[in-house]
């Protein structure tokens, strides 16, 4: 008799591990569950960053083509600039010369 009670207590024993391991197995099933929502969240946003620095990008370069192109524009009027002064100058000193001979 004292033989079925040790069965029957290691029996007893025996469920309550497999009880135990089932909690400790749907906590890590819900533990990883968890991680792969919140990894696919950090991926989702990650991607939307990824998505936002590349619109950065676009327009970094989009107003670096504009900046080029307003210095060309400038490069252009100086140098309009530049050819008008020779001329005035030019003409200046045609003045000067003709004030002295006549």
């Amino acid at each position: 008799e004292q033989q079925k009670e040790e069965q029957e207590q290691q029996k007893e024993e025996q469920e309550q591990q497999k009880e135990e391991q089932q909690v400790v197995d749907l906590n890590v099933e819900t533990n990883n569950s968890n991680n792969k929502s919140e990894l696919s969240s950090l991926f989702g946003l990650l991607i939307r960053k990824i998505g936002s620095v590349s619109d950065d990008i676009s327009l970094l370069s989009t107003n670096v083509g504009s900046l080029s192109s307003s210095v060309s524009s400038l490069e252009q009027r100086i140098s309009i600039l530049e050819s008008q002064i020779t001329v005035l100058f030019s003409f200046i000193l045609c003045l000067f010369f003709l004030h002295l001979f006549f």
